[in-house]
């Protein structure tokens, strides 16, 4: 059985572009940045934190993590070897644990990461694998973690309805209404 998924760039587009189109459309410096900052905050009072990235797609944001907090232990995990593939060969991969699996059943260690990220994954799911991956991601935070989620949501302004229907093209109708 393959399981079926929507690829980082979406259905249509090869993964290769995916890093072009997020930093082109989701102002991705900023983005990123709010989030390694929400982390590290809650990472401040842990000597050697262990956070997993579910749902990494090419790895900019597990690097930026890894490379921004030396002292944790980042892993990343994603469904599609074509992302991951491309996460390995940027610079300071090296920093992270790269991991191949579903967001909606991350690996079998519950109650051992102490954060975990779900950034701009949930809308490539169905909304009852949304659910799945939101209780796996909290099945498998230590008793305190914390776990940050970030993703599209009812687009608001004009730009943004504007591009909304470029967006469930490529990412499916169903799991972005």
């Amino acid at each position: 059985m393959v399981d079926e998924f929507v690829p980082a760039a979406g259905r249509n587009v090869p993964t290769v572009a995916y890093d072009f189109l997020i930093a082109l459309s989701a102002r991705e410096r900023k983005l990123r940045g709010g989030v390694i900052s929400a982390v590290e905050a809650s990472m401040r009072m842990i000597d050697s934190p262990r956070i997993l990235e579910v749902g990494c797609g090419t790895g900019t944001l597990s690097i930026a993590l890894a490379l921004e907090l030396q002292r944790a232990h980042v892993s990343a995990l994603d469904i599609d070897r074509a992302a991951l593939s491309i996460a390995r060969t940027k610079p300071g991969a090296e920093r992270v644990e790269w991991i191949q699996g579903r967001a909606d059943n991350p690996p079998p260690e519950p109650e051992s990461w102490d954060c975990v990220v779900i950034s701009l994954v949930l809308h490539h799911l169905q909304p009852d694998q949304q659910s799945l991956a939101l209780v796996a991601a909290h099945a498998a935070l230590r008793p305190g973690g914390t776990l940050h989620v970030i993703d599209f949501g009812p687009p608001r302004g004009l730009l943004p309805r504007l591009g909304w229907p470029l967006l469930q093209r490529i990412d499916g109708r169903s799991n972005t209404e």
